[in-house]
């Protein structure tokens, strides 16, 4: 471990201001830049992890309905209000629609590349920024031990590969803190420093909403007042960037609130969060409170055991160096992780925008684990087990897979591969474990990097491949089974639905679907609606009785799998022209008849 570390800002004691000044780079980071070999290999290791495969599962929970926004906003020539089925949905500001809309169009197709493509791009943009920032601070391990545990977080690599918000919204919540951190140690100009900082912020309200500016303001407000640098805090620059973001946010405010008013506004940006406090007591928000940090620390495996580290003596006595940096991302940790962990019903996967933060910690084990001028040996101790323990798990998954495949047990046969996937992987594996195993016992940098990158490169091969591949086994699309409904309606045929109608299925539908009055709200048709349908994604299927004689045509599920019994469906009817009032109320097992065929709706 001959590595040394990038020099660290330090403070000028002469100077009665907070001013920092940066000493020259050591020859570690002589190659840090745009020329640096191993920020190129980070490149191509992430955007294998990111893309490929990008297309293969089948859309899933709420990327549809991000899907049918963009489409209905091209449709309709209406970015401002995001609408489902002609009317507004206020569930969150419209960014990534917007994207997915422009993907679509780069594309030529909103398909499910163009509809997680940006969400990607978002992950493969914070991984480079998370490495290039954690340069300024920690050695070339250090950083790679940042990024790559970033972009392998079980949460962070399962989201980043689908079209949700929340990693769209990480990279830019993040990306805010993190950029403006970056120009205030290097003495960029405040107004930039600033200006940087809240455009970021501001594009994260568009995104998801005011988490992002809450956060923002004040983590760097709280981490100037503990270095009282009261010049950058009070800087002209300050004002200049909170004159940005209103400018930023008000471009799409402004018109969105003229259409629908303040309550719109209101509803945009609070709804979501007023669902987290419906269902609340004392006894699920106490287990809520001491499973949180539990449910964090399992999104972050497996880097997360290298946090344990912080418990000991040793770590902290070397972090002085780091106070500049350090502080910030405690500073960081400690005003957000309550905001989440004290909100009932609260998921893990809330405090997503800060895992970047969290990678930067586990930088600084890994770099105070490979160093020799700041060697911990708890940290090397802790590095060199998880070394060992991956190692482990890698030897007896190839056992698992290669198992499935030859041996004819009942319970080994889901997890059976293809040949070509079993070979591929277990030669990756089989070749990721001896650099594993050489690195625990070596101490030239080199090798050091390169098990990084081996840790990386098999915990992301196994999610992209036996699990992704595990994953399509039994999984199901409404593709198919609209096809043939499409080919068993009249070429004519205009589909209504009673309230709004599962995002999916109005997916890949495909064609406009009018919207009436829910069941709930006493439904009615108009005297030219033939055919209907209903059934949410927000709720299970319950047997419904109808204010006119209909008949099924079709059931269509809308879950991930085949299910015998799915929760989520759309029924497909038609109306009948009689004096009677009434239909089938569809119990389950009728239901299974018609979504296979067995008994059919009669079709004039």
């Amino acid at each position: 471990m001959t590595e040394n570390t990038r020099s660290q800002p330090v403070m000028d004691h002469k100077d009665p201001s907070p001013r920092l000044h940066v000493l020259p780079p050591e020859p570690d980071s002589a190659a840090a830049g745009w020329k640096d070999a191993w920020l190129w290999l980070l490149f191509v290791l992430a955007c294998t992890l990111y893309l490929a495969r990008l297309s293969t599962a089948p859309l899933r929970g709420e990327e549809t309905r991000w899907a049918r926004i963009a489409i209905e906003m091209q449709e309709q020539g209406d970015w401002i209000v995001p609408r489902q089925q002609g009317e507004p949905f206020l569930s969150r500001p419209p960014l990534g629609s917007w994207l997915i809309g422009l993907s679509s169009k780069a594309l030529g197709t909103c398909s499910s590349l163009a509809i997680r493509l940006p969400t990607a791009c978002a992950s493969i943009g914070i991984i480079l920024l998370v490495y290039l920032y954690a340069r300024r601070a920690l050695s070339t391990s250090g950083a790679l031990a940042a990024a790559l545990a970033y972009a392998t977080f079980g949460l962070s690599l399962i989201s980043g590969r689908f079209a949700e918000t929340d990693t769209l919204f990480t990279a830019l919540v993040s990306g805010s803190l993190i950029a403006w951190h970056w120009c205030y140690t290097q003495h960029a100009n405040p107004a930039r420093t600033w200006a940087i900082g809240y455009t970021l912020a501001a594009l994260g309200t568009l995104a998801k909403g005011p988490q992002a500016p809450t956060y923002f303001m004040a983590v760097t407000c709280i981490y100037l007042l503990t270095r009282r640098d009261w010049k950058t805090l009070f800087h002209r620059g300050h004002l200049l960037g909170v004159a940005i973001y209103v400018a930023i946010l008000a471009c799409w405010l402004v018109p969105f609130g003229m259409q629908l008013g303040t309550r719109g506004v209101r509803s945009v940006f609070i709804s979501d969060v007023g669902m987290r406090y419906q269902r609340f007591s004392w006894d699920l928000y106490l287990k809520h409170l001491l499973m949180y940090p539990i449910e964090v620390f399992g999104c972050l495996l497996p880097w997360s055991p290298l946090l344990l580290v912080y418990v000991q003596p040793a770590l902290w006595r070397t972090l002085k160096p780091l106070k500049l940096y350090f502080g910030f991302w405690v500073v960081c940790i400690l005003i957000t992780f309550p905001t989440c962990w004290l909100v009932p019903n609260a998921r893990g996967r809330y405090y997503q925008p800060l895992f970047p933060i969290l990678a930067l910690l586990i930088g600084v084990v890994v770099d105070r684990a490979l160093q020799t001028k700041l060697f911990v040996l708890p940290a090397r101790l802790a590095w060199n087990w998880m070394l060992y323990g991956i190692s482990g798990v890698l030897g007896f998954g190839i056992l698992v897979l290669v198992a499935a495949r030859l041996l004819p047990v009942s319970w080994l046969m889901p997890l059976a591969q293809t040949v070509p996937m079993t070979l591929i992987f277990s030669g990756l594996a089989i070749g990721c474990m001896v650099i594993l195993l050489k690195a625990a016992r070596s101490s030239f940098p080199n090798l050091e990097r390169l098990a990084l990158f081996a840790l990386a490169a098999t915990t992301g091969a196994s999610i992209i491949g036996p699990v992704l591949s595990g994953e399509l086994r039994g999984a199901t699309t409404g593709e198919q089974a609209v096809a043939r409904l499409e080919a068993m309606l009249p070429s004519n045929a205009r589909l209504v639905s009673l309230g709004p109608v599962n995002h999916q299925f109005a997916y890949y539908y495909g064609k406009p679907i009018g919207l009436r009055p829910s069941i709930r709200e006493g439904t009615h048709l108009e005297p030219d609606d033939l055919y209907f349908c209903f059934g949410s994604a927000d709720a299970p299927y319950r047997p419904q009785e109808l204010p006119f004689a209909w008949e099924p045509v079709a059931i269509i599920s809308c879950e991930r799998a085949e299910w015998e019994f799915p929760r989520h469906m759309v029924v497909i009817g038609r109306r009948l022209e009689t004096a009677s009032t009434g239909g089938p109320q569809l119990a389950l097992d009728q239901i299974e008849d018609i979504r296979h065929g067995r008994t059919q709706g009669r079709l004039r």
